[in-house]
């Protein structure tokens, strides 16, 4: 979500960091492209609007708006990437291996014979022991 109120330091930090952005992507060209002509442009654009950036701040929530709302889009769409990576890199695999193998961590498996899927348990005699929960 677009924070439309930044604070004092939140303008502070947002203008150091797209100062190191520019740097590092022109770092990226000249090194990807050995193009110094197109990480001078980079460069730039990048010295250019940390210059306006710090030298007009009523300007500053004006480009911290702009750049977030430009780069939300691109934010949600990297987040939502990352979690379904994770969910159908990691959690499906285990739960699926978890499956193939016949482990039900749960105890999720319908028993006709059973008359109640209560689990019996001991009474613990220490009250600390409520404390750890296992």
């Amino acid at each position: 979500m677009l924070n439309r109120t930044p604070t004092e330091a939140q303008l502070r930090w947002f203008g150091l960091v797209i100062t190191a952005f520019f740097g590092i992507v022109g770092g990226m060209v000249l090194w990807q492209a050995e193009s110094l002509r197109a990480a001078g442009v980079v460069w730039g654009v990048g010295a250019g609007l940390a210059a306006l950036y710090c030298s007009a701040p009523p300007l500053r929530r004006g480009i911290y708006l702009a750049w977030m709302a430009a780069f939300s889009p691109i934010a949600w769409a990297i987040s939502s990437l990352a979690l379904v990576a994770v969910y159908y890199g990691v959690i499906a695999p285990v739960a699926l291996s978890m499956r193939l193998v016949g482990r039900d961590r749960l105890a999720r498996s319908y028993d006709a014979s059973s008359d109640s899927y209560w689990v019996a348990r001991r009474q613990s005699e220490d009250n600390a022991d409520y404390f750890r929960q296992s």
